[in-house]
């Protein structure tokens, strides 16, 4: 069993638990739903990732231990009121402390150098262990003597977003107002974000391209796919101006530019061509069971916009890792 938890401080709305706070039932109450309110998971994670784990149990009876505890470094706010909507209803529902005893506490800070870098990213947390045994790891070398195919299974449908940027401290990334799709052999995934890693980190023959941006989506079984683009020097990128023009330079939560749109569509190559393959996250913890499309044609971005991402994140890339035992398809 793991379990996760986050510090909440006071401070700016938030927005993410704003239909949260505003529901809270006055008193001990059996579930319900609450019409036309969702909640959107993936902004319950503070922007940067670093956190501690340690091996525990449940705070409430009956304690069972077990537990894999991730504790995130960084808070997430409130603000008074929706602080005091809880308080009203609910005060001091909080366990004392533990001893730790002889148990360890591990720092999952991670990096892309020294001690805290790829080859050292399974021994960082207990949770991370995938990074090290897994056996479907990405990213990987493409030879193309495999070539490529169409992705005649894969269609698209996407829209606009705002302009949601952040810098996690290991990327810049783009989170997208929902809305845009895809569907990979019948099955449906919604686009949640986009992000940036120089160079790339698949290669092809061994070479990297400057920059590759990963299109992370996830379907209802919380299934993910990710499609990657090469980017390489060449004409300004019209649809990633706005992009490299906010480009945040220090770890910053999310932001909504004023004004400022992303023409999701425009973010492929003109073919969707490439190659496929059964692989995993490329940070920590290195989850498996992700579907890769890598796809063969390029997009290009001026020198002035490949300089302005990476005068803040250069080799911000996991190196390839063995293809063992998968097959590498092209098309899906």
């Amino acid at each position: 069993m793991r379990g996760s938890d986050t510090d909440v401080d006071e401070g700016d709305e938030n927005d993410a638990l704003k239909d949260v706070f505003s529901n809270i039932p006055a008193g001990e109450a059996a579930v319900s739903t609450i019409d036309g309110v969702t909640l959107d998971i993936t902004n319950l994670v503070p922007a940067i990732t670093d956190a501690w784990t340690y091996d525990g149990s449940l705070t409430t009876p009956p304690c069972s231990e077990g537990v894999n505890w991730i504790v995130m470094a960084e808070s997430m706010e409130v603000s008074a009121a929706q602080l005091k909507a809880f308080t009203d209803v609910i005060e001091d529902n909080n366990r004392p402390t533990q001893s730790l005893e002889a148990r360890t506490i591990h720092g999952a800070h991670w990096s892309y150098e020294g001690e805290a870098g790829p080859e050292n990213w399974g021994e960082l947390a207990h949770a991370w262990g995938t990074c090290e045994e897994g056996t479907e790891q990405s990213p990987i070398d493409i030879d193309t003597a495999t070539a490529p195919a169409d992705f005649s299974s894969l269609s698209t449908t996407y829209g606009t977003s705002a302009l949601n940027i952040l810098n996690n401290g290991h990327t810049v990334q783009v989170n997208v107002d929902a809305g845009s799709t895809i569907d990979v052999a019948g099955k449906a995934y919604s686009l949640l974000q986009f992000h940036f890693h120089a160079g790339s980190e698949h290669t092809r023959d061994g070479a990297q391209a400057p920059i590759e941006m990963h299109m992370v989506h996830q379907a209802a079984d919380k299934s993910l796919a990710v499609l990657g683009v090469f980017i390489t020097e060449g004409s300004e990128n019209d649809t990633l101006k706005g992009v490299f023009s906010n480009l945040p330079v220090t770890s910053t939560p999310v932001s909504t530019v004023d004004g400022e749109t992303v023409d999701v569509a425009g973010l492929l190559p003109a073919s969707l061509m490439g190659w496929s393959y059964a692989g995993s996250l490329t940070t920590p913890p290195c989850s498996e069971g992700v579907s890769w499309m890598v796809m063969s044609e390029d997009i290009e971005a001026s020198k002035a916009q490949i300089d302005s991402f990476t005068s803040i994140f250069s080799d911000n890339f996991r190196p390839v890792q063995s293809l063992g035992a998968r097959t590498l398809t092209a098309g899906n």
